[in-house]
């Protein structure tokens, strides 16, 4: 194999003449672009609550308040309802509460750009 030489001056030289012609050539292609903003907005609508014993959910059981939430994020639309017969589980019964609270927050808009 052979290897040419060039010293770290010329190297330099001929690299600047490289990024110059790139660069001239990167400013003469025009693009057409299409921008587009999207906005997102949080809705937080909170219900009236709904009273549980836990005498009448043996699964909750020996739970402590923390371990009670997280089996109830994982498990309400598997618990029966407090009102049996107006609702098939614990969520839904939950999720037809009336509102008394709602907050729309957190906006948040992004630009975006795509080449056409």
């Amino acid at each position: 194999m052979i290897y040419s030489q060039i010293s770290k001056k010329n190297f330099q030289k001929n690299f600047d003449k490289i990024e110059f012609y790139q660069y001239s050539y990167k400013k003469d292609i025009t693009m057409k672009l299409k921008l587009y903003a999207e906005e997102t907005f949080t809705t937080t609508l909170t219900r009236e609550r709904v009273i549980i014993d836990t005498d009448n959910y043996p699964e909750l059981e020996g739970m402590d308040e923390d371990q009670i939430s997280d089996y109830i994020d994982e498990h309400v639309w598997d618990m029966k309802p407090t009102e049996d017969g107006i609702y098939s589980s614990l969520g839904e019964e939950l999720s037809d509460q009336s509102s008394y609270d709602e907050h729309i927050g957190g906006d948040e808009t992004t630009f975006y750009v795509e080449s056409i």
